[in-house]
């Protein structure tokens, strides 16, 4: 009868702290950034990511405004990226969206023959190549950002 007991204290102990550690694993889970950052920034080839964009845009297809979230008929470079969306900007460059943990990190792409439509237009938070544009929405929250950026740039293959 003692070990039944025991075994019964056992289970509900489990029970108790896998309830009390599973919030605590989502939370950490929704704000730690998976992958996203070293896929985009180390391991994607920015060159050949700008002209896939590029192509995409010259061939049309895409409505301006319209967000994609179907990652199947974009090529395979992007669809490497995770993206959760696609877009064309009412400006004609083509933007990449990823989540990373509770941020959403991206990249704009712009033709080769883009003019900013206004004097102050902002490209993206830090240009990674001539055209391709990082984007990232906690980029001026912490000073040294840019400093991270950098330092994951270098990592790249």
């Amino acid at each position: 009868m003692n070990r039944r007991v025991a075994r019964k204290h056992n289970v509900i102990a489990i029970v108790v702290i896998a309830l009390a550690i599973a919030p605590i694993v989502f939370i950490v889970s929704l704000y730690w950034p998976d992958g996203a950052y070293k896929r985009l920034l180390c391991e994607t080839d920015h060159q050949a990511l700008l002209a896939t964009c590029r192509k995409i845009m010259k061939q049309g297809g895409l409505t301006v405004g319209s967000r994609y979230f179907d990652m199947s008929q974009f090529p395979r470079i992007i669809r490497k990226l995770d993206p959760t969306v696609v877009w064309i900007s009412d400006y004609n460059f083509l933007c990449i969206g990823i989540r990373a943990g509770m941020s959403h990190i991206g990249v704009y792409a712009y033709p080769e023959d883009f003019k900013a439509p206004y004097e102050k237009f902002k490209y993206g938070d830090k240009e990674l190549i001539p055209g391709l544009w990082y984007f990232d929405e906690d980029y001026y929250l912490n000073p040294d950002y840019d400093k991270r950026i950098e330092k994951l740039l270098k990592r790249r293959k």
